[in-house]
């Protein structure tokens, strides 16, 4: 880019023109050529006039060298005859041919010596390069413009202008370059895979930022990490609560007891875990532990405890009888809940027994519903120890079918009885309430049910007098339903002669007997007379009047009668 700088100092013209500056000087030299060419100050070549070109600020008219007027007017006339000096300034501030002149020094001398005349080279002056100009300033130049309008200025370096810049001058893109390459990364799903999106952070699927500290908050960790118990510090529990923003999962070991309440608990001992479960503050009892017993501590044995409790035998023993006497008040065994190490005895015993109830239970039912898969009755082995449950099933049920089966009893009260060896037998049920099981040779099994006989003995005279004929000789009542079975009378004293002894029985003032008891002379019971008795009325009533009479004797020597009544108690 051309930027120019037109300083008109009377009859100094200066340049500033593509990061050079063209210091133009006039003054009175001897000249190296003819009056119209123009030389470098101090360089071999001389620049005839025609080397500068029409149009350009310095330009050859005529027989002299005027300059050419710039863009904006102004410019300075140069005589005929008159020589230019021309030092080339480069951007560095050197001159190409003067070495150690800067564009301060050469602008300052060409203010200073402005009116100069004579044939003094730049460098000879003075007061020239000696730096007159150093404080001149911005400020310090007059007539300059207060405002500078680009917009001739920038036209000129349009696409379309006298001068245009093109994007590779200044380093830019070639137009549409950069607005192509916009749209193919924009259309690029993710076209920085090694960046996280901005949308993706603190989002869920994405990822946690991290705070101040360069960790990440605990409201974007999971609950199972923040529930995990994280072990802080050793509390005093005398000074207070260990902390007063605590986390789930922050656990402190009590290393001084004491009675700090929190959250309603109060008893911290040495070595207890005060945790906190997100809501409140829990404890961790540590204090149940054994240290030692009874001053033992380590491996404890049954004789070293023994020797430091100092238990004799009667200890033991009374121990024992105060374990088994001991009245189970208050047990329950509602639950059958499994007995663990926090449970006393009596609630051990409660469960224990609601579980081997529930046990037994569920035991009877499998074992009722067991099917007897393989059972064999062929042979009727005793059982022994050695044998299984269904082996003895089998030996059992053999032994049973081989001596009676079900169908062998018939009616209610039957029983088994045996006719011979290994031969059982039913024994019907007494057909009659009230009857007995008795032995009896004569039957097939030797077992018999009957009524239970019984007799009645009532005496009708003492032992010594003579028996008298007549009615009532005894009165008595009978005790119960009685049921005759036979009668018989007896004498302690036999008649010698005359006509027999008869006996009659009555109930209730009439007669039992179809054919009375008679004695035989001689005989002292009637069971030995030639005409036995016969009965006509077999049932007593209960509470009968029973009456004895003697209808006749013989030689009256007869003594000690007495009249048995055998039968039983009728049902």
């Amino acid at each position: 880019m051309s930027t120019e700088l037109i300083v008109n100092l009377t009859t100094v013209e200066v340049v500033i023109e593509d990061d050079q500056i063209i210091v133009v000087e006039t003054g009175i030299r001897g000249p190296a050529g003819p009056s119209n060419v123009i030389t470098e100050s101090s360089g071999p070549t001389a620049l005839a006039v025609g080397a500068v070109s029409d149009g350009q600020f310095l330009k050859r008219a005529g027989s002299s060298i005027v300059g050419a007027t710039p863009p904006g007017g102004g410019g300075i006339d140069v005589g005929n005859g008159t020589n230019l000096e021309l030092l080339i300034v480069n951007a560095a501030g050197t001159t190409a041919g003067r070495a150690g002149y800067t564009i301060a020094t050469l602008l300052a001398a060409a203010w200073a010596r402005a009116s100069h005349t004579g044939t003094q080279l730049w460098a000879t002056i003075s007061d020239g390069p000696a730096g007159a100009l150093a404080a001149v300033t911005w400020s310090t130049i007059t007539g300059k413009p207060s405002t500078f309008a680009p917009s001739v200025h920038a036209s000129s370096h349009a696409s379309a202008g006298s001068d245009p810049i093109t994007p590779a001058a200044i380093g830019a893109e070639v137009a549409g370059t950069a607005a192509a390459a916009i749209v193919t990364h924009v259309g690029v799903a993710d076209p920085h895979t090694q960046y996280a999106l901005e949308s993706t952070i603190g989002v869920a699927g994405g990822l946690a930022p991290l705070d101040g500290s360069g960790k990440i908050a605990t409201s974007y960790l999971p609950t199972s990490v923040l529930g995990q118990v994280e072990y802080k510090a050793a509390w005093d529990a005398t000074s207070g609560a260990p902390t007063l923003s605590p986390e789930k999962g922050w656990y402190y070991v009590v290393s001084v007891a004491g009675s700090t309440n929190l959250d309603g608990i109060t008893d911290w001992k040495l070595g207890d875990w005060a945790i906190y479960n997100g809501t409140a503050w829990e404890k961790v009892d540590n204090t149940d532990a054994i240290a030692s017993v009874a001053g033992l501590t380590g491996t404890i044995t049954a004789a070293g405890l023994k020797t430091a409790l100092a238990i004799v035998a009667a200890d033991i023993s009374d121990f024992v009888a105060n374990v088994r006497s001991t009245v189970l008040t208050g047990l329950s065994t509602a639950a059958a809940t499994v007995v663990t190490a926090s449970h006393t005895v009596l609630e051990a015993i409660g469960f224990l027994q609601a579980q081997v109830t529930a046990a037994a239970t569920a035991l009877a039912a499998n074992v009722r519903a067991t099917v007897l898969a393989g059972l064999s009755t062929a042979a009727g082995t005793v059982v022994t120890a050695s044998h299984t449950v269904l082996e003895a099933i089998g030996f059992l049920q053999n032994q049973v079918t081989a001596r009676v089966t079900k169908a062998t009893f018939t009616t209610k009260g039957d029983i088994i009885a045996a006719t011979a060896a290994d031969t059982p037998a039913r024994l019907p049920v007494g057909a009659t309430n009230g009857m007995i099981l008795e032995a009896a040779s004569g039957e097939a099994t030797g077992l018999r049910y009957a009524l239970p006989i019984t007799s009645l003995i009532v005496a009708c005279s003492d032992e010594t007098t003579a028996l008298t004929a007549s009615v009532g000789k005894v009165t008595f009542r009978m005790p119960y339903a009685f049921t005759l079975t036979a009668v018989r009378a007896s004498l302690v004293t036999a008649q010698t002669s005359g006509g027999v002894v008869t006996v009659d029985i009555n109930e209730g003032g009439s007669t039992i007997l179809s054919t009375k008891l008679t004695f035989d002379n001689t005989e002292k019971t009637t069971t030995s007379a030639a005409t036995p008795a016969v009965i006509s009325d077999a049932a007593l009533a209960d509470d009968a009047e029973i009456t004895v009479d003697i209808d006749s004797l013989g030689d009256g020597t007869a003594k000690g009668l007495k009249i048995s009544l055998i039968g039983y108690r009728t049902p």
